[in-house]
């Protein structure tokens, strides 16, 4: 299964949803609960305080030597990190299949217009990692195909689905992402899209010398934005959210979505609107 690739926006008014039903006293099967009966809002809140907790659990020795890109060591050495990264494709690839797995063409665009609104929500409440994960669902090949879905979502849906992609677009090095986390600062919590974080990571240790020759001495340089980088990551682990917690919404992201392969969307796909 090939990974998820994400990109952020900038939010203009977050809409405001117009199903609010009250979720925290369902009861039976967490499979009777559906993204149709979750106030965005709620959506966006739970899955930001999951997210945090998933993020603030990472040591820093975890980013040290790539190791969790090393499918040896990965789960003994950056076990909290390696969570992080397998819970955004767990999440991402869950919105796609609940899209496709949804029989009804009207119950799709409501789906589909309850995480435009979440995904608004998550950048408003700056958990650009939520953010970044709704947005890799949508952008699934699985769903984009789709063409009869997307061309019954209102327009307004369709502006704030466009500012988000902007958002989340890899152009410039992540140039509208890095706008929006300077903007932030460091005053209000944060969960960050790591994806982003690790590549710089990744290039300030590969692309730079550890030693500077011809005497090799240290490259002091190297290690200064190395230290930089981590500081920008460990920064954000110190404030928290302030939600109420909904357990019933946490056990439904925790445990109620199916991560489908890339294969079994596609199938999926076909079945809501066949090939013309």
């Amino acid at each position: 299964m090939r990974t998820a690739t994400l990109t952020p926006p900038i939010a203009s008014s977050p809409l405001t949803a117009s199903y609010t039903r009250d979720v925290s006293n369902i009861r039976g099967p967490i499979e009777s609960l559906s993204i149709a009966d979750i106030d965005p809002k709620d959506l966006a809140q739970q899955l930001t305080l999951l997210e945090q907790r998933l993020f603030v659990a990472i040591h820093i020795n975890e980013f040290f030597n790539h190791s969790w890109c090393d499918k040896a060591v990965k789960d003994k050495m950056a076990p909290n990190l390696s969570g992080f990264i397998r819970w955004f494709n767990k999440i991402a690839y869950g919105i796609s299949g609940i899209i496709v797995t949804t029989s009804s063409a009207s119950a799709r665009v409501t789906i589909v217009k309850r995480l435009i609104q979440a995904a608004q929500i998550c950048l408003k409440i700056h958990n650009y990692n939520g953010c970044f994960e709704i947005v890799a669902g949508l952008e699934q090949s699985s769903v984009q195909r789709l063409k009869r879905l997307w061309k019954a979502l209102p327009n307004k849906y369709l502006q704030i689905y466009s500012h988000l992609t902007t958002v989340i677009s890899r152009s410039d090095n992540h140039r509208t992402y890095r706008t929006c986390l300077q903007a932030t600062g460091a005053s209000v919590p944060v969960v960050p899209y790591l994806g982003f974080h690790l590549t710089d990571l990744v290039f300030a240790e590969d692309g730079n010398p550890s030693y500077v020759k011809p005497v090799f001495l240290i490259n002091f340089a190297k290690f200064r934005l190395i230290s930089k980088i981590l500081g920008e990551i460990v920064q954000y682990q110190h404030l928290q959210y302030e939600f109420n917690e909904i357990p019933r919404i946490h056990e439904f992201l925790k445990n109620g979505m199916v991560m489908y392969s890339e294969d079994e969307l596609y199938l999926y796909s076909l079945q809501c609107e066949p090939k013309s």
